[in-house]
């Protein structure tokens, strides 16, 4: 956004090191970007002493403001540019308020960026994760079928397959949210879910922490999307855990 000024804009920190600076700065000093940003202001002025010499003189205006010149000469042709600085108060809060909507912008194009870069990577692994839960839930398939009548060995094979599901849903809320996209939300029984959820989280929470719950009977059932239900109230059983 700073490049849409046509001024040459630099901006620092309290300590003087260049945070950001636009494309008329750097034609100004004919460098680049990457060698401005990080550099100390006095460095710099040291290292383009050999270019350019910087002149500043204090003076009133006709109007009664007080105004510094600032007079950029090129050492090795005639003067180059000379530009006298207002430091009305007026005018310095027009500036300020452009330059902070300047910078505004240019944060949340930067924030946009991430996000989609974020977007991108969350998106490749999750079809990592879909290819090593296609091969967990295969394997467990197959030890049922060969546990036969055996049913303790039958009982942990589903809740091995009820936990691959459920991860299942959370990779697909990762591709969601890689692809920008909404879930859909559908009509879902709560008490079922909350069941399966703690049952699930029992072993996971450890023998010394108890699941006591009040479910409401003849409970509707509730247009939500499960997956995102579930995630929601694990995270306040795990919390919950940590807070003991």
């Amino acid at each position: 956004m700073l490049d849409a000024l046509d001024d040459a804009v630099c901006i620092e920190d309290a300590g003087g090191i260049i945070q950001e600076c636009n494309s008329a700065f750097c034609d100004l000093l004919s460098a680049q970007r990457a060698e401005l940003i990080g550099a100390h202001g006095s460095s710099l002025r040291h290292r383009f002493a050999d270019t350019w010499e910087v002149q500043r003189r204090e003076f009133v205006a006709d109007d009664g403001a007080q105004r510094t010149l600032v007079r950029l000469r090129d050492r090795s042709r005639e003067l180059a540019k000379e530009e006298a600085l207002a430091t009305r108060a007026k005018e310095l809060e027009q500036n300020e308020r452009k330059l902070a909507e300047i910078l505004s912008r240019q944060r949340s194009v930067q924030h946009a960026q991430r996000l989609e870069s974020v977007g991108q990577l969350t998106g490749g692994v999750a079809h990592d994760f879909n290819n090593l839960l296609a091969v967990i839930t295969g394997c467990l398939e197959l030890l049922k079928v060969r546990a036969g009548e055996n049913r303790p060995v039958i009982e942990l094979a589903d809740r091995a397959l009820t936990a691959a599901e459920r991860g299942a849903a959370l990779v697909q809320r990762l591709l969601a949210f890689s692809r920008r996209q909404m879930l859909n939300p559908e009509p879902t029984d709560v008490n079922s879910l909350v069941t399966d959820v703690l049952e699930l989280s029992r072993r996971s929470l450890g023998e010394h922490i108890e699941i006591e719950t009040q479910l409401c009977g003849d409970l509707w059932p509730v247009l939500v999307d499960a997956s995102q239900l579930e995630n929601a109230i694990l995270n306040l059983v795990i919390n919950a855990r940590d807070a003991m």
